[in-house]
């Protein structure tokens, strides 16, 4: 199953190495975003475009 990795780059909550560590450990098509200054939970208020862009993007690529 591809997993889309998306974290906030000001994270507090959840180390960027923790997500690092996730990614690196998953045995599958994967990708990850890094959301320049989104705390926790904030990447869809800090990025939008970006964020759901990526989403869509990844949905597309992998449901036929």
């Amino acid at each position: 199953t591809p997993i889309l990795f998306i974290h906030g780059e000001d994270d507090n909550f959840v180390p960027y190495s923790m997500m690092e560590a996730l990614y690196n450990a998953a045995n599958c098509e994967k990708e990850k975003l890094t959301i320049k200054g989104a705390g926790h939970a904030k990447a869809s208020k800090v990025n939008p475009e970006l964020y759901w862009s990526t989403i869509e993007r990844f949905i597309n690529k992998h449901i036929k």
